[in-house]
């Protein structure tokens, strides 16, 4: 039996019942074969009665050659007897490092007078195309399949496990990469070595300058696209289709208003025949003016607008938090909250009657407490330096300027703000700690299950050692007390954690259940962290009537009109400044009892106000109430 490989030429292959040579299904995939050297003609029909042939060695994928690609065949065991051998092939070769074809012309030489190896080394630089030479047809890869100038393989990046189709098509297994050589739409954001997969249905093509150098998939270009990401975000790119609706389905929007009665307008007017009669000699005749038309008679008569309906509404919120909260966000609170019954004397002396409530109780059904009064602004509000920091130190140490001439060490020392980040890839976390500079200072140590307060503490103890050069200067930074009941001279912890339920109750949770990759950005904001956000937004926030969200990857005009046709209840549903983008909100209140489903349009866009026509609020006029629809073409 012999066991080494050999490269061979693809004569004919069995795909089908219709070839001659079909006999059963164990045919389908077979091959007929040649040694490549052999002398061939490439005729439209070459005989195959006779020739050598092989069966798939995989039968667990299908990646059968074309005509004329060149495949390693080996002999193995049979399926008739223990003696029985057969001959098996492995996937075309990889002749061209190009995943269109991989076939191998006839009659190449190092002559001059034909086709030379040079000639085919050159496609893989992109330079030349299906070459011909005098004297030789074009080469048959089958049947009906058909060269295209236009594939290009796919540019890999480190790491990357990519599966590329002949016509286009692709999944790349790959990873948020360093975004400075050959960058790529899908690394703007996010740490490095984040999952990302790709699915790709046809490529973006340059009939005017065929090549196969490598290209990068492009979710605007090519045919069709599925991303799978995890932390990255791609912004900037035009959908399919805004329409929400089925393909084929004869769906007729509703849109919900509120009664209004209007005065009918008569197109004609009918005036009764009235004989005239003359008037005694001794009378004069008596005339009276018309009743003048006021510009409110004149409203009173018009129909009502289609784009607005009337609405009293008085919601203001220019800015909202920063979080970015999904129901698996791991929740650390800052000390400052957790350490709720430790009151700031100075500020309430006479706070007695606080009310503990369970942080990780749930509120709706998919959020905690923890989730809805979690804040960044909370978290530390008098540095700022490290935003994107999981905790921030304050730091002294020693800077030495040398030695004095009776060797007394001279300095001073810095009080330096560190921010302690929270470093990913793949399954693995630790805590690089940074300081103000953004100098990394500490890399801890990599781990697969330890909990992220433990590692903030191993790193902590770490860098403040009495190896470290850097010293203790201060507790953590508590941060504000954003614990719900801290302001009681507004309102109860419990009540606010009762409002919070019933926002989520009747609104998140079916908001989430259509938009399940939902992130809030702010739910329940103290006085003082409201106050850090800068939003003007009134009590809302406060008293936990009010949630912040978006969707990744969905604009804030599809949701807000979801919410509009969907929703059987709500005080205020805003539609955050949408051209902001990827940064637009959507604001969403509940009040048992007052929920009169305002609408209202926030926005520093006059071109959008106009579209509505209705009246506009506020000091700078960004508001603007009564809405029945969220236009995306307005952005």
């Amino acid at each position: 039996m012999e066991r080494a490989f050999k490269s061979v030429r693809v004569i004919d292959i069995i795909l089908d019942s219709s070839h001659e040579l079909f006999s059963n299904n164990d045919d389908i995939g077979k091959i007929y074969y040649k040694q490549i050297e052999e002398t061939l003609t490439n005729l439209p029909v070459l005989k195959v009665m006779g020739l050598n042939k092989a069966k798939p060695l995989f039968s667990f994928i299908k990646n059968y050659p074309l005509k004329n690609e060149i495949v390693l065949i080996i002999e193995s065991q049979g399926n008739n007897s223990a003696i029985d051998t057969l001959h098996y092939y492995l996937p075309t070769l990889n002749i061209w490092n190009h995943p269109h074809h991989g076939a191998f012309p006839f009659n190449i030489s190092q002559n001059k007078g034909s086709i030379s190896i040079e000639q085919f080394k050159n496609t893989e630089n992109g330079l030349i195309k299906n070459p011909k030479y005098s004297g030789d047809p074009e080469l048959r890869l089958g049947k009906y399949f058909q060269e295209s100038e236009n594939i290009r393989p796919l540019l890999p990046y480190e790491g990357d496990i990519i599966l590329e189709g002949r016509f286009g098509n692709s999944i790349r297994f790959g990873s948020t990469t360093n975004n400075q050589v050959n960058p790529n739409r899908w690394s703007v954001e996010g740490e490095i070595g984040s999952p990302i997969t790709i699915i790709r249905n046809g490529q973006i093509g340059d009939e005017q300058n065929p090549s196969i150098e490598p290209i990068i998939e492009d979710i605007d270009g090519d045919d069709s696209s599925i991303y799978l990401t995890s932390d990255q975000q791609l912004t900037n790119f035009t959908p399919a289709s805004l329409n929400f609706k089925s393909w084929g389905a004869n769906l007729e929007k509703i849109k919900k208003s509120k009664p209004t009665i209007i005065t009918p307008v008569l197109d004609n007017q009918i005036e009764p025949e009235v004989e005239e009669q003359p008037l005694p000699e001794e009378e004069e005749p008596v005339t009276t003016e018309p009743t003048p038309i006021t510009e409110e008679t004149i409203q009173e008569e018009e129909e009502i607008n289609e784009k607005t309906f009337e609405d009293s509404s008085n919601i203001t919120e220019f800015n909202t938090d920063t979080n970015k909260i999904t129901p698996s966000s791991t929740i650390i609170l800052n000390k400052g909250t957790l350490n709720f019954k430790i009151i700031n004397e100075d500020k309430d002396p006479e706070f007695k009657d606080f009310q503990e409530v369970d942080l990780n109780q749930p509120i709706g059904a998919n959020f905690t407490l923890k989730h809805l009064i979690s804040s960044k602004h909370a978290s530390s509000p008098e540095f700022g330096v490290h935003e994107e920091a999981e905790l921030e130190r304050v730091g002294i140490f020693f800077h030495s300027t040398g030695e004095s001439p009776t060797g007394v060490v001279q300095g001073y020392y810095i009080k330096d703000i560190l921010g302690f980040y929270l470093k990913t890839a793949g399954p693995t976390k630790r805590i690089i700690i940074k300081d103000s500079d953004m100098g990394i200072i500490y890399e801890g140590e990599t781990s697969f299950s330890t909990p992220l307060q433990d590692l903030l503490e191993q790193a902590e103890s770490a860098i403040f050692s009495a190896g470290s050069m850097y010293y203790d200067y201060n507790m953590p930074n508590p941060g504000i007390n954003n614990y719900p009941g801290i302001d009681s001279d507004l309102i109860p912890g419990g009540e606010i954690v009762s409002n919070l339920k019933k926002v989520m109750e009747n609104c998140i949770d079916k908001i989430f259940s259509q938009f399940s990759s939902l992130e809030i950005l702010s739910a329940y904001r103290g006085a003082e962290v409201d106050n850090c956000v800068d939003a003007s937004a009134g009590l809302d926030h406060i008293k936990g009537y009010a949630i912040d969200f978006k969707v990744p990857g969905t604009n804030t005009s599809e949701i807000f009109n979801w919410c509009f046709e969907n929703l059987e209840e709500w005080k205020d549903l805003m539609w955050a400044y949408p051209e902001r983008e990827s940064e637009s909100w959507i604001h969403i209140s509940y009040v048992e009892g007052e929920n009169e489903k305002h609408t209202t349009l926030a926005s520093e866009i006059d071109s959008i106000h106009e579209y509505y026509e209705s009246n506009r609020r506020g000091s700078s006029e960004q508001y603007q109430d009564g809405i029945l629809e969220a236009n995306q073409e307005l952005i």
